[in-house]
């Protein structure tokens, strides 16, 4: 069946399929018996022939577009778009001050009242109140000013617009604005966007700015209300509000906190300081996760870290600054997926039969990241028969299987043997970590210097036994618990774990997991109690260094402080720690103490002789030796051979010194020196304690 056809009654005359002409069946001009083509041509006919109208009736509306009037005060209201939500008032009544004397320089800019906002104000007035008839597009602080100034009438340029033009143009006229807060210029972008759908490019394209720059604009929209209002209060700047703005909800009130808080001047961190603290505690490297990053698995609801939004580069509009794309800006997510991979690591490794150690066990073990005790790391480089190899490398399929180690702060799964395992191993192997040798016997030097410390230590520690007892019976001097409660974590975590096992056991809280034992003592003590335990952790303060660099005794602020409040009679106690070494030494290290500054004699012939028996005289001179502070202890000299009697470290790694002979080279500080082994091929650092002159 053929398609029915029409004559086209335009200039063309051709007889066309219906296909070629509109559907409508009528129009006022005639055009539907016009094909498409002539249509368009004799449209285009009538707009040249009616140009000079067009122009002419533009020209009267744009007259009406822009009509001058006088209104009344009340017969104007605010926009309900305006970008600027916030006024200060001492500019408002400086201005209010001016129009007084001087009158309104240029009138406002203002639209008729539109349709949608007739019900909302004539609710909102008396029923005896003029009606509002126009509403404000750009001078709302001169019309607040002119009521501030009494003015009942002020001078108003009427535009009729579109809820779309007056947006944009509000937004184009505050941005060129100082004064306008960022919060107010990103509320202005969400509503354009809203109300025009434009993308972010497209508001950028139009206002005239980076596209860059409106994201991160955009941005502080996700600011909390608490950002918001320190924000607006001066507390952040436009560049630390826009590091808030990126962190997710969880955390954003935490790193609030921690831009904010001021220091000794009383003043918050600045943009490079708070963008290095965010860097560095929130910024996380997908790099070194300790799981795959792509697992889709280990957190289902997290998803894999390469499609997650919050990774750097899903963003780089918001996050340019930032120099790695796989950079995790979610740490609460990325703890939870390490957390969740190791408790993956050590359910399999229960499931194997392999020993996991957890709790207050693991931390008695290790107590810090970088410490083991009685373990050894099977992936940690170490000297090993001459050569820098790990455990696990030396061992290969001899390695018997391992011990998982939860670190407590980390929570790392630490895979490691025990230390006497993996020396027999070694042994095993014919490979030693060390040369056997007899324990080098000790210098004057040293001798003297431990001596001192010993004498230091001991007094400190009866007199911090003493400041215990003493603060117990005299009980709380008035401060209230919680600030004594607060002052006594804060010093304890100045302490290091010698000094917590030793406040632990005063308190006879026992020596596993000492740090958590004394935490949960402070928070669960009576009042009447807790001054002396913050007491106890003052004086133990100073049992962090017993000798200065020279071997000098250090000072003991804390402790004289506390014991000329409390009546304790330090001297006797130096006294009385003396005459206590002494006696000690005395009865049970007469022979060790002498052999310090005297050297045996040599057997004759034969079978060995005995030591020569020491006198009191000579026992009494050793121990007077080693208990006096010497004032230079460090006796040796640029090239001097010395024999190491330790292992040196080396940043991480551990070499086996220990029995190797060295030259010394040159002085570091008052105490160490840098030395040069037969091996390794390189200079090390030394104590002057873990040498002696060959």
């Amino acid at each position: 069946m053929s398609e029915k056809t029409k004559a086209c009654a335009g200039p063309c005359k051709r007889t066309l399929a219906y296909s070629a002409f509109n559907k409508n069946a009528t129009r006022p001009d005639g055009l539907q018996r016009f094909c498409r083509e002539c249509q368009a041509a004799q449209k285009a006919t009538w707009a040249e022939e009616n140009r000079e109208k067009t122009r002419e009736y533009d020209r009267e509306r744009g007259h009406i577009r822009n009509r001058f009037m006088e209104l009344d005060h009340s017969a104007i209201v605010p926009s309900l778009t305006n970008p600027r939500k916030h006024f200060d008032q001492a500019f408002l009544e400086e201005l209010a001050a001016s129009i007084r004397d001087q009158g309104i320089a240029q009138p406002i800019l203002v639209r008729p009242l539109p349709g949608s906002r007739l019900q909302e104000t004539y609710t909102d007035r008396r029923a005896d109140a003029p009606r509002p008839t126009h509403e404000i597009i750009a001078g709302e602080q001169r019309w607040r000013a002119c009521a501030m100034a009494g003015l009942r009438k002020l001078p108003a340029l009427v535009r009729p617009m579109s809820d779309a033009e007056v947006l944009q143009l509000q937004l184009v006229e505050n941005l060129k604005r100082r004064d306008l807060h960022p919060m107010e210029e990103a509320e202005g972008y969400d509503t354009l966007r809203d109300t025009t759908g434009l993308t972010a490019e497209g508001i950028a394209e139009r206002i005239g700015k980076g596209r860059s720059y409106v994201y991160k604009t955009m941005q502080l929209l996700q600011l909390l209300p608490e950002a918001r209002e320190a924000f607006y209060e001066g507390k952040l700047t436009r560049s630390t509000a826009e590091l808030v703005a990126a962190r997710p909800h969880t955390i954003q009130l935490q790193v609030l906190k921690d831009i904010t808080a001021t220091d000794f001047h009383g003043e918050p961190m600045s943009y490079r300081k708070a963008k290095a603290h965010v860097d560095d505690r929130y910024m996380l490297k997908l790099g070194a996760a300790p799981f795959k990053i792509t697992d889709e698995t280990l957190m289902p609801q997290a998803g894999s870290c390469r499609t997650c939004p919050k990774r750097s580069g899903a963003n780089p509009e918001l996050f340019d600054d930032v120099p790695h794309a796989d950079t995790c800006t979610d740490p609460e997510c990325f703890s939870s997926k390490k957390e969740a991979h190791y408790a993956r690591v050590r359910a399999e490794a229960e499931a194997r039969g392999q020993s996991v150690i957890t709790g207050r066990e693991a931390k008695e073990i290790m107590p810090d990241s970088s410490t083991l005790r009685g373990y050894t790391r099977v992936d940690d480089t170490q000297a090993l028969g001459g050569q820098m190899k790990t455990l696990r490398k030396v061992l290969g399929k001899d390695m018997p299987a391992t011990t998982l180690i939860e670190d407590p702060r980390t929570h790392e799964m630490v895979e490691a043997l025990p230390t006497a395992t993996a020396s027999k191993l070694l042994k095993d192997h014919g490979i030693t970590k060390s040369a056997p040798q007899e324990a080098a016997q000790l210098d004057e030097a040293t001798a003297k210097h431990q001596g001192a410390e010993k004498l230091e230590k001991t007094w400190r520690q009866q007199a911090i036994a003493k400041v215990h007892a003493a603060a117990t019976e005299e009980g709380n001097n008035g401060i209230s618990g919680p600030v004594v409660r607060l002052l006594a974590l804060l010093v304890l975590d100045g302490l290091m774990a010698e000094q917590q096992r030793h406040v632990a056991a005063i308190l006879e809280l026992g020596k596993v997991a000492a740090r958590d034992a004394l935490e949960n003592h402070i928070k669960t003590v009576d009042e009447g109690e807790i001054e002396a335990v913050l007491f106890l952790l003052l004086a133990e303060h100073d049992m962090r260094q017993l000798l200065d660099q020279s071997g000098k005794p250090a000072p003991a602020p804390h402790i004289e402080a506390l014991a000329a409040d409390l009546s304790i009679d330090l001297e006797a106690l130096r006294t009385a720690a003396k005459k206590e070494i002494r006696d000690a030494i005395s009865s049970q290290r007469v022979d060790e103490a002498a052999k310090a500054v005297k050297s045996a004699a040599k057997p004759a012939t034969g079978k060995p002789a005995r030591p020569p028996k020491v006198s009191k005289e000579e026992a009494t001179a050793a121990i007077a030796a080693q208990l006096q502070a010497v004032e230079n202890p460090n006796q040796f000299e640029p090239g001097q051979r010395v024999r190491l009697k330790t292992d040196l470290r080396k940043g991480d790694n551990v070499f086996n010194t220990r029995g190797v002979e060295a030259e010394v080279l040159h002085a570091i500080g008052d105490r160490a020196w840098m030395v040069q082994p037969e091996s390794p091929s390189f200079p090390l650092s030394a104590d002057y304690t873990e040498m002696e002159a060959v």
